[in-house]
């Protein structure tokens, strides 16, 4: 190694000389620190109820024997334990949390209540790879990590506190110290939560929406006012710092915590989300107007505008029930006159038609039906015309159908008969409601014979 000059030499030296002292200090202060943990403990005094048997106070039996100095009963026995013992009712570490480096240490202070109980507190890491803690609280870093301190006083009171350990920035000089000093435990002058009650016990929300709880801390100047919130069901109600959130209909409870335990609870009613009302901006009716006879019937139809709607509901009335009446868009005629019909939806809009009805039209059936000829001869080939009167005259339908017993002796169409070969057939002629009248037709020859007149037969003889 080469140096400019004297001066750097001696700066060199000088340094070195310090950094060899530094470490040997350090190496003093660690060996002195755990000599005090393992020096033994202060001997407990009477009113500790961990003192061991030998530190007891004695007395003497009658043979000269010693005992025990212990609680007895009325009855003169002996009792277990002291029944003065005073129990930790509440229990908080302070600070709840804190950040140290790798290597760091800090002291945490258990604070009771009451502060005279006889109860021993015990430390615990949840994670000794990132944080130890010694009997008095005493914290230190091993590695990069968060972890929870636990003070337990008794398996009904036990408070925890958050620790970070960070990497350590830089090496900082230690100071000379013949004894490590472990810092003292202070009381803070805490007021402790006493109880705590929501703003609301029961709510009702719809799926998607929020609603907001308050806790009411008592007393109101209490000195840690830290809510914790939770849900006995986040898959129905979801909670985030006292807001809650419907996710699924059903019911679930939702709790607020005090730190040092105390809670109050509401009821969550989680309801199924009302759709969006979509109203009725008008109604059109089909046809606007129309006509009937008495007795008949015609079907208005409606719909509603927008078609969207969300009640499409249409009450329909008549403006006069003896003229029609109307059951859902259809309309039967009562009696002759003019009606209006109303189409009107569940918000009031409505629509009107007019219906127009007639008298209905008198019906005059077929009483009797006659023939011009009941009998006709005619030849193979040739017609003959059959003329069919319906009575009344007056008959509302007079439509006559013809037919043949053998249409191939005899066919008809529209009272026309043609003869088809010789024989005899029966032309029948009915009205529309059935009453009929028949014709009886004989088919000839077409070669006409005179029976007065001989036969003349010629007879060739045969040679």
């Amino acid at each position: 190694m080469y140096f400019d000059g004297p001066n750097q030499k001696r700066n060199f030296i000088i340094a070195v000389i310090c950094g060899f002292a530094a470490i040997s200090i350090l190496i003093f202060g660690v060996i002195a620190f755990i000599a005090n943990l393992v020096s033994p403990k202060p001997t407990p005094t009477k009113n500790n109820p961990q003192q061991s048997a030998e530190q007891r106070p004695q007395t003497s039996s009658g043979d000269g024997s010693t005992q025990d100095d212990v609680p007895a009963s009325d009855d003169g026995t002996t009792l277990p334990g002291d029944s003065s013992d005073i129990h930790v009712t509440e229990i908080y570490i302070n600070p709840d949390s804190a950040t140290i480096a790798i290597g760091e240490s800090t002291t945490l202070v258990a604070v009771i209540t009451p502060a005279d109980s006889t109860d021993k507190v015990t430390w615990s890491s949840s994670n000794e790879d990132i944080i130890k803690v010694n009997e008095n609280g005493v914290v230190t870093g091993v590695k990069e990590g968060i972890a929870y301190i636990f003070a337990e006083a008794n398996e009904n009171t036990k408070a925890s506190a958050s620790i970070t350990v960070k990497a350590k920035q830089s090496e900082q000089p230690t100071q000379p110290q013949t004894q490590p000093q472990q810092p003292k435990p202070t009381t803070p002058n805490t007021i402790s939560v006493s109880s705590i009650r929501l703003n609301t016990t029961n709510v009702s929300i719809e799926v998607g929406d929020a609603y907001r709880l308050s806790a009411i801390i008592q007393p109101s100047n209490a000195t840690n006012k830290t809510i914790t919130w939770s849900s006995s069901n986040a898959n129905i109600v979801a909670v985030s710092g006292g807001v809650i959130t419907g996710k699924n209909v059903g019911t679930a409870m939702i709790t607020a915590r005090s730190h040092n335990g105390k809670t109050a609870s509401a009821t969550i009613t989680v309801l199924s989300k009302t759709p969006s009302v979509i109203e009725v901006t008008g109604v059109k009716i089909s046809p606007s107007s129309a006509s009937i006879k008495v007795g008949g019937t015609i079907t208005f139809s409606a719909s509603v505008l927008p078609s969207n709607a969300t009640n499409k509901n249409i009450t329909w009335s008549s403006s006069n029930t003896n003229i029609a009446t109307v059951t859902g868009g259809k309309v039967t005629g009562k009696k002759a006159g003019t009606v209006t019909i109303k189409a009107r939806s569940i918000n009031g809009k409505e629509v009107s038609a007019t219906l127009t009805v007639t008298p209905a039209t008198t019906t005059i059936s077929a009483t009797g039906i006659k023939l011009n000829s009941s009998a006709i001869t005619i030849k193979v080939g040739s017609s003959y015309r059959l003329t069919a009167t319906v009575s009344p005259s007056n008959v509302t339908n007079n439509t006559v159908t013809w037919s043949s017993s053998n249409t191939n002796i005899a066919t008809v169409t529209g009272g026309t008969v043609t003869g088809k070969k010789i024989g005899k057939a029966t032309i029948t002629a009915k009205t529309h409601n059935g009453i009929a009248a028949t014709a009886t037709v004989t088919v000839k020859s077409t070669l006409a014979i005179d029976s007065t007149k001989p036969i003349i037969t010629t007879v060739v003889a045969s040679k």
